[in-house]
C-alpha cells in the first residue's frame, strides 16, 4: 500500500475501533448507548481511506493536494447520501455540511498519545419554520483513560470511537 502524501495526517485512525453512541435523536431512546465497530482502511493503493460503521454507514475520505480541507462521500443504509468537508489541525477534527435545509458540524478533539477522541455533531435547521429547532447530541460520558494494550481509544459526543485492543 502506498500513502498518499495529502492523508498522511489521518494514519493514526487506520484500523478497528469501537464505537459509542449516545444522546442521538434518531436513537430510539435518546437516553441509551449504543456500541458498535468501526474501521478505517485505506483504499486504491491509499488514495482515500474509508471508515466503516459496520454495515450501516461508509465513509470515504480523500483530499484534492491544492487545498488544505478534506473531502467525505458518506452514504448509510437508509439510502441517504451527502457530501461533507473535514480538517484536522492541531488535534482539532471537525466535519462539516451546510445546505439550504440544515447544517451539520462535527468537532472533536484528538488526543493520539492516548488515542482518544471526545466530540460531539450538531444539526441546525437552515430555514426558520414552527417546530425547527436545533439538535445537539448530549454530552458523553466522561473520557475512559484506561490503559490501552497496543491499543488506543477514541470517544466522541454521540458517536464515540475506542481503538479496538489488538491483543489476542
Amino acid at each position: 500500500m502506498t500513502d498518499h502524501p495529502a492523508l498522511a495526517g489521518l494514519r493514526f485512525l487506520t484500523g478497528a475501533w469501537n464505537m459509542e453512541l449516545s444522546g442521538a435523536s434518531f436513537l430510539p431512546d435518546p437516553e441509551s448507548m449504543m456500541s458498535g465497530r468501526v474501521t478505517f482502511d485505506w483504499i486504491e493503493d491509499g488514495a482515500a481511506l474509508v471508515m466503516r460503521m459496520g454495515d450501516a454507514a461508509t465513509w470515504i475520505i480523500g483530499r484534492d493536494d491544492a487545498e488544505q480541507d478534506y473531502h467525505i462521500l458518506y452514504g448509510d443504509d437508509r439510502g441517504v447520501s451527502r457530501v461533507y468537508r473535514m480538517s484536522l489541525e492541531d488535534g482539532a477534527w471537525r466535519i462539516w455540511r451546510h445546505t439550504a435545509e440544515f447544517s451539520h458540524r462535527f468537532d472533536a478533539q484528538v488526543d493520539t498519545g492516548h488515542g482518544v477522541i471526545t466530540g460531539h455533531w450538531e444539526s441546525r435547521p437552515m430555514r426558520a419554520s414552527p417546530g425547527n429547532t436545533t439538535s445537539t447530541s448530549a454530552t458523553p460520558a466522561p473520557v475512559r483513560r484506561e490503559p490501552c494494550r497496543r491499543g488506543s481509544s477514541i470517544r466522541t459526543m454521540g458517536p464515540c470511537l475506542r481503538r479496538k485492543s489488538t491483543s489476542t
